[in-house]
């Protein structure tokens, strides 16, 4: 049987092993010329070599430079900057610099918005509630900001493509189940709009109503609202009725029931009868457009059809709101809401509208009649009405009687 070696008997096969003699200063620099020289043409084999110039004057700078930005990027630089720039590839650790202008994403207390915001992403702690309170903190930050414009705040904090390039990477885009969060996507809206990202809410909205059972989901009229709400704060009344019209098409295409429509169709009716002095009111044909969306809808809405004749930009009419005003059957509807209910306080303006365009177009015995009637129901006891909802018709009263007239 033969003895095993020990390890120490190889020592002698191989050559000693020296430990590098130290470099001088010249030999040093030599070294890091060569990496610096191999490195350097390994860069310009894949991203091409550098042209060295003499010094541009200042026009010939300018031009250079502008027709430089004009160089198509290459497709595996904006795919590497995509993922660079992704919140959820974003961790970072490292504190960064204080800035010295009042940004946006900063709070007053100087804590950065969007570094929490991305960590969040990064450590895998991110949710709807909490992206949503990401929007509600920049947005508080906005108004205490010198920012003149909350649009325009909205729009150079980016807070919204954030929120929405995490939602594609984490997968939650794909099943759009984040949009039965209501104020969560009332409140995304008015930042994708104002930072140009309407187009995206249009894809999700065309989605939504090409999957099975689309007038069973309320998530549709949901963002079709939040959006032309958004758009009627933003832009004006002309984007949320092209908005209307836009979606109107979408559902004829797709065969789906313009119910989907009535709650965004409403809520810009409203807001055009009872807000419209902020804005600037649509064309005739767009106004035309808009009344024809809601003839087609099927459910009631006849406080706003009223309304809406009234403010008509070419032919404004009061023949809708009078023989409203004058019947029974919208006094004892009344009485089934709470005097702060939408429906109680449109019923007020429609009446204040209607006595002032009577008195403006000189049917004040129409005007008078229409008081009567409204003063009569009030007394009534088959009308139940609140102190509140009694204070209403009363300031109309006294408003006709040219008391506090200039407080409408």
């Amino acid at each position: 049987m033969f003895k095993t070696k020990t390890l120490s008997s190889f020592k002698g096969m191989f050559p000693p092993i020296h430990q590098p003699l130290p470099l001088d200063k010249r030999e040093s620099k030599k070294l890091l010329e060569t990496i610096t020289s191999s490195f350097r043409a390994q860069l310009d084999r894949e991203h091409g070599a550098p042209t060295t110039r003499p010094p541009l004057s200042a026009p010939t700078a300018r031009h250079l430079s502008a027709a430089g930005a004009n160089i198509p990027e290459r497709p595996v630089d904006r795919h590497l900057r995509a993922i660079l720039t992704n919140p959820l590839f974003g961790q970072n650790n490292e504190p960064t610099a204080p800035r010295e202008t009042k940004s946006p994403l900063l709070s007053s207390s100087g804590r950065n918005h969007k570094e929490v915001f991305e960590k969040a992403v990064g450590k895998g702690l991110m949710t709807i509630d909490r992206a949503h309170g990401f929007l509600l903190a920049v947005l508080k930050s906005i108004r205490e900001s010198s920012t003149g414009s909350v649009s325009l705040g909205m729009r150079e904090s980016g807070a919204g493509l954030l929120v929405v390039q995490w939602l594609r990477a984490s997968g939650q885009e794909q099943g759009l189940s984040f949009l039965s969060n209501k104020r969560f996507i009332q409140l995304l809206l008015r930042y994708m709009v104002a930072g140009d990202l309407s187009g995206l809410a249009w894809t999700w909205f065309q989605r939504l109503i090409e999957m099975e059972k689309a007038a069973d989901d309320a998530r549709p009229q949901a963002l079709l609202e939040s959006l032309v709400v958004a758009q009627w704060e933003t832009q004006g009344l002309e984007e949320a009725y092209s908005s209307i019209l836009k979606a109107d098409g979408l559902v004829r295409e797709h065969d789906v029931s313009p119910d989907m429509l009535s709650q965004a169709w409403v809520t810009i009716a409203r807001r055009t009868a009872t807000d419209s002095w902020g804005h600037k009111m649509p064309t005739a044909d767009l106004f035309e457009s808009f009344l024809g969306v809601g003839r087609r809808i099927p459910a009631a809405h006849l406080l706003e059809d009223a309304h809406l004749d009234l403010h008509h930009p070419t032919k404004p009419s009061h023949d809708r709101a009078v023989e409203l005003l004058s019947s029974d059957g919208i006094w004892r509807e009344v009485s089934r809401f709470k005097s702060d209910s939408s429906f109680a306080k449109v019923l007020k303006l429609l009446s204040f509208d209607t006595l002032k365009h009577l008195v403006r177009v000189g049917e004040v015995k129409l005007a008078e009649e229409v008081l009567v009637r409204i003063s009569a129901l009030l007394n009534s006891p088959r009308l139940e009405l609140d102190l509140s909802q009694r204070e209403y018709f009363e300031d109309a009263m006294r408003w006709f009687r040219g008391e506090d007239r200039a407080l409408y």
